[in-house]
């Protein structure tokens, strides 16, 4: 298995799906692109993508979490209340 293959038109690597290489390098406009940096630098996309939306969650999650912390603590009020007033009608 070859460690590089370098192709001068991108075609080429279309066609060579089944090319088995560490690395695919094309030349364009004698700039020469590396196909595992561009395959790395969009699973960094896709994982920044999942780390914002993870943020989002955490966030939603946190204020959902005081919303019921506070609900539970009315409640705890609400019952005490009640119950001294059973209490005091005994």
């Amino acid at each position: 298995m070859p460690d590089i293959v370098y192709f001068s038109d991108i075609r080429c690597i279309s066609n060579l799906k089944y090319l088995k290489c560490r690395s695919i390098v094309y030349l364009r406009n004698n700039v020469c692109i590396i196909r595992e940096l561009q395959i790395a630098m969009a699973e960094t996309q896709r994982l920044e993508k999942y780390l914002k939306a993870s943020e989002d969650n955490a966030k939603t999650l946190s204020l959902r979490t005081i919303s019921l912390e506070s609900q539970l603590a009315d409640r705890e009020v609400e019952l005490h209340r009640v119950e001294m007033e059973y209490h005091s009608q005994m």
